[in-house]
């Protein structure tokens, strides 16, 4: 490839095509901005690792300010890539996961002459990962709504656009993804109108009812979902109808299927919320749980 350094640094960081990087317009978007950049970084790397590792690479700018230079260039690209959304159900941070090394690199530093400290850590660092790597032999959420949706009658089925990777070709009949630029909200509700006047059965998930909210990636679920601060996509179209339980796919994921029944206004569906489920990644972290904990309070006391 005829690429220079220079340019190859710039693709990475500013060059992607279906990713963006928010501008700073208000508070509002400098907190998401910080947000986005530090609970990956938190939850990918276990929480201890990125304080340790922070701290020590602090401590650097007075000790060595060229191993302080090398950690700060490691690590300040996460800043800027833990941005990108991709709109997708892969791990969320996965493009900076490089930096965690950095941070595993200077917790180690800070760690070295601390044996004591360092013993601590570890048998942190093992009871707070271990168990949420018990969750990669479990069913994963979509993979299991997959089996179940080719039993579904033909006819409609609504799902999350986080699922289309598991889902789409998998249904024997149309499916429309939700919270997609293909489709707005009023032709979403024209498409419920045509199968009801066809008598057709129409299916909606429960990862639909919630997107943007409660969405998973692989058997985790995806970090930045669980505010539920804002309303759901489809919840000015689905009051529209009247919904019934159909089938409990997985309760403990909230995985839920609904059936449409006919057009008369009605109370939006009882929508699990998870967030305290066992499906977190950093679930036995209680020191990352806290803090992100305290962004979602931040976001729903300020901006609701």
């Amino acid at each position: 490839m005829n690429i220079s350094f220079q340019n190859g640094i710039y693709k990475y960081l500013f060059g992607q095509g279906i990713a963006f990087t928010p501008t700073i317009h208000s508070f509002l978007t400098l907190i998401r901005l910080i947000r986005n950049a530090v609970i990956p970084l938190l939850q990918n790397n276990n929480s201890v690792i990125f304080f340790l590792g922070a701290i020590s690479l602090i401590l650097k700018f007075k000790d060595s300010k060229k191993l302080f230079t090398v950690g700060f260039l490691w690590i300040i690209p996460a800043l800027i890539v833990n941005q990108w959304f991709d709109f997708d159900a892969l791990l969320f941070g996965r493009h900076a996961a490089i930096t965690g090394f950095g941070f595993a690199f200077f917790a180690a530093i800070f760690l070295e002459k601390r044996r004591i400290l360092c013993l601590l850590v570890i048998l942190y660092v093992l009871a707070s990962s271990l168990p949420a790597l018990t969750l990669l032999k479990q069913p994963i959420p979509y993979l299991t709504e997959q089996k179940f949706v080719q039993q579904l009658p033909k006819g409609l089925l609504i799902e999350s656009h986080f699922a289309r990777p598991q889902v789409q070709g998998y249904y024997n009949g149309e499916i429309i993804f939700t919270n997609e630029t293909t489709l707005s909200k009023k032709e979403i509700g024209r498409i419920i109108d045509r199968y009801l006047d066809n008598n057709k059965p129409i299916f909606v998930t429960s990862q639909a009812l919630s997107d943007p909210y409660g969405l998973y990636s692989g058997p985790f679920l995806h970090m930045i979902s669980l505010s539920y601060v804002r309303g759901y996509f489809l919840e000015d179209v689905i009051r529209l109808y009247s919904l019934n339980e159909y089938a409990t796919i997985d309760k403990d994921a909230g995985l839920t299927i609904y059936k449409v029944i006919e057009k008369t206004n009605s109370s939006y569906p009882n929508i699990q919320k998870l967030k305290n489920n066992r499906r977190q990644i950093d679930y036995f972290d209680p020191l990352s749980r806290l803090i992100t904990s305290l962004s979602i309070l931040l976001f729903t006391r300020y901006y609701p």
